[in-house]
């Protein structure tokens, strides 16, 4: 088993592998306006549908997984991973709610971001939310 650290670690994403001329198939949930959007931009560009989605896949990635580092996205260290139990108003459960409709991203994953951009602050943000 893995020895426990208190350091402060990120985890560093591996590198993409090599692009191979297998093809797999996946399906995805896409919006219509999305859809709409790729076939649009495909046939300007004269693309074939996996050369479009292999190229965004190659040039937005990286810039994506930086900027999702950078909200607190990603586990900073995976050996201390273990289930916190912290209490919420339903107003703030309804927030993350909404959040996750409308983002696509988990509940658990935006308490995460939060928290961790929370701690991360250097001076605390003045809020409309007043404590009891």
């Amino acid at each position: 088993m893995p020895k426990k650290t208190n350091q402060r670690t990120h985890r560093t994403p591996t590198t993409p592998p090599s692009q191979d001329s297998q093809i797999t198939y996946r399906v995805w949930k896409l919006d219509a306006a999305l859809k709409d959007a790729v076939t649009e931009k495909r046939q300007t560009r004269e693309q074939k549908l996996r050369e479009f989605v292999s190229e965004a896949v190659a040039t937005e990635l990286p810039d994506l997984v930086s900027q999702l580092l950078d909200l607190g996205v990603a586990i900073e260290d995976a050996t201390s991973i273990a289930p916190v139990r912290y209490p919420m108003t339903e107003g703030t459960l309804r927030a993350l709610r909404y959040a996750s409709q409308a983002s696509g991203l988990d509940q658990s994953q935006l308490i995460v971001a939060c928290l961790r951009l929370a701690t991360r602050r250097k001076r605390r943000r003045s809020s409309s939310i007043q404590s009891s």
